[in-house]
Formats: structure tokens, C-alpha cells, sequence
């Protein structure tokens, strides 16, 4: 492996991102794991734009360079979604996870919620699921 390739990939869920951006430090989390590729989705992205206007610097989590996007526009990744949207819930809260799940099974990473419930889901299906705490 080349000092280019990232060490694994991790994929956020928002509550993970939420903590840190409002904790306002968002940097140690991006120092913390400078080996991994570090991702999120337009989900979770669209869970942190709402929550910007009662928490302002929640907006440090959409300029951050360093959280790349995990697409889920195939059909394929579509259907992905949908799976772990059955499998987690199907209220706006659980989207989040459902795509973050997706995003991980899809791109052999490691999910990262601190949801208890959707981690022990992730985990009954095989999913790599770990927690900030």
C-alpha cells in the first residue's frame, strides 16, 4: 500500500460529526484520523445544514475538505439504501444511518454512529459499526 491510499475507509453519521463540530473541535477529529478516508452523505450533510441555523458551527462539518461524499445514485446503491432503510427504520432520523450504512457496506468501510440501537442493526447484518465515545 502507498503512503497515498488511505489505511480504511470510515463513513459518518451525523450525530458523530454533530459532537465534534459543536464541541468545536472538528480538527482533532480530522487529525485523529489523517490515514483514513473520511466520508459522509448527502443525508447526513442535509441532517447538519438543518440543525445550522440553532447551532452555527455545525457549519464547520459542510466546509470541512477533508469529508468526502459517498454517492448513492446507481441503481445499485439505490437499492442498498433501501435495504438498510428496511432494516434500520423508515423515519427521517433513521435516513441517516440508512445511508450511512449503505455508503459503508457499499465501499468496504467502517459505518460511524453513536446511534446504540442502529449499531447493534448494523452489526446483526454483518456491518462494521463503531462509535466516537
Amino acid at each position: 500500500m502507498s503512503s497515498a491510499e488511505p489505511d480504511h475507509v470510515l463513513v459518518f453519521d451525523a450525530m458523530c460529526l454533530n459532537h465534534f463540530a459543536r464541541a468545536e473541535r472538528l480538527d482533532v477529529l480530522r487529525d485523529l484520523l489523517v490515514s483514513a478516508a473520511c466520508l459522509t452523505t448527502h443525508v447526513v450533510r442535509e441532517e447538519i445544514r438543518t440543525g445550522v441555523k440553532a447551532h452555527p458551527l455545525l457549519q464547520a462539518v459542510l466546509d470541512a475538505d477533508w469529508l468526502g461524499l459517498a454517492r448513492l445514485d446507481s441503481l445499485e446503491e439505490i437499492r442498498c439504501f433501501a435495504k438498510w432503510v428496511q432494516r434500520i427504520g423508515s423515519s427521517e432520523r433513521d435516513l441517516g444511518e440508512a445511508s450511512v450504512f449503505s455508503a459503508a457496506e457499499l465501499s468496504g468501510g467502517i459505518a460511524i454512529t453513536d446511534d446504540r440501537q442502529a449499531v447493534a442493526v448494523g452489526r446483526a447484518h454483518g456491518l462494521e459499526v463503531h462509535g466516537t465515545v
